[in-house]
């Protein structure tokens, strides 16, 4: 009796590929970006979009003290959905399409 491993390893890796580029290609839909909206916590971005690909930190200071932003990325192969935070809150979303700069 002979077994036949090839196939099943072949038909696995397959499968495994296809999940991990499904994994790299999926960045955050339209709709999810949607339901974040000005003033919410970075707990409740993470919670609907998960955790970003990519955080970009700045501070600023200011004369009433220092500002401090952050820009959660979450990149695919559309493009760069984009969470601005201001002081740990939400100050705007953008989408910005593969290949255009922001």
């Amino acid at each position: 009796m002979t077994l036949r491993s090839r196939p099943v390893r072949a038909g696995a890796a397959l499968i495994g590929l296809a999940l991990l580029l499904a994994a790299c290609s999926s960045g955050v839909s339209s709709e999810a970006l949607a339901q974040v909206s000005k003033g919410m916590k970075v707990g409740q971005v993470e919670s609907l979009l998960g955790r970003p690909t990519r955080i970009d930190e700045s501070e600023i200071t200011d004369m009433g003290g220092i500002i401090g932003g952050k820009v959660y990325h979450y990149t695919s192969t559309r493009g760069d959905a984009r969470v601005i935070f201001i002081n740990d809150t939400v100050f705007k979303t953008e989408f910005v399409p593969e290949g255009k700069e922001a």
